[in-house]
């Protein structure tokens, strides 16, 4: 068995080519980091045996969304939980990017499916850092929110 961190943070790119002008291997990179910097202010000793995994899913929307629903994985002991991280287009920012990266996806944005966070899209003046702080935001957001796992709880219960 792999001696993995109790929480661990992953990404799936759902834009074509995203990859090319972002550096998600070092958005990731930065989420895990954060990730340990929260893991004390986490009640994760109420995981036991059982471990978190983050997908960040970045894909077109205009909101963070914090998933609603886990998938879990009893013979794993695993527990994957998604946050949508919105990635502009041209129309939302002006360093978003052209309509032809985006796949059209059946992805249900509706709130009965996830919490949604604003994703601040003017704060921003580059999209490496847009993509970046939401991320922060939205790991921030899911943990104040928490999630249950093996009947449990897992969230912040000291301020940050």
């Amino acid at each position: 068995m792999h001696n993995y961190p109790k929480i661990r943070v992953l990404s799936y790119i759902g834009v074509m080519k995203l990859n090319d002008v972002v550096d998600i291997n070092a958005i990731e990179a930065l989420a895990n980091k954060y990730i340990e910097t929260l893991t004390p202010s986490i009640n994760t000793e109420d995981l036991g045996e059982w471990r978190l995994l983050m997908y960040l899913v970045f894909n077109h929307g205009d909101v963070i969304g914090l998933g609603k629903c886990c998938v879990t994985y009893p013979s794993d002991k695993e527990k994957s939980w998604s946050i949508g991280i919105p990635v502009p287009d041209l129309k939302q920012a002006a360093y978003g990017l052209e309509e032809k990266h985006f796949v059209r996806t059946s992805v249900d944005r509706r709130a009965e499916f996830h919490d949604p966070v604003n994703a601040k899209f003017a704060d921003y003046s580059d999209l490496q850092t847009c993509l970046a702080t939401n991320v922060i935001r939205g790991l921030e957001a899911a943990f104040l929110r928490g999630v249950t796992i093996a009947g449990k709880r897992i969230k912040l219960i000291r301020p940050v």
